[in-house]
């Protein structure tokens, strides 16, 4: 098992589209910014201080919906991080 820490930014009206990791679980820290989170069926606005968990298998997507930058903490977790 392995894990990833990196660094996001995503500029206003960007967004990372919708991706799943088949082995890897995902969390995410909101540093800065305002985001609309997608993860499965599951819709939630985000703000600076949140924090929001993608399970494995997971659909996931982000939008940063405020009038700044978006910056987000990923750490990722599990098998064959780097690849998959």
């Amino acid at each position: 098992m392995g894990y990833d820490v990196t660094e996001v930014q995503v500029k206003p009206g960007g967004a990372i589209d919708p991706h799943h990791h088949a082995k890897s679980s995902e969390s995410w820290g909101v540093i800065e910014g305002k985001a609309r989170v997608t993860i499965g069926n599951r819709e939630m606005t985000v703000l600076a201080g949140d924090g929001v968990w993608v399970p494995v298998g997971e659909s996931c997507r982000i939008e940063n919906v405020g009038d700044g930058p978006l910056r987000l903490v990923v750490v990722r977790i599990g098998h064959k991080v780097f690849g998959g």
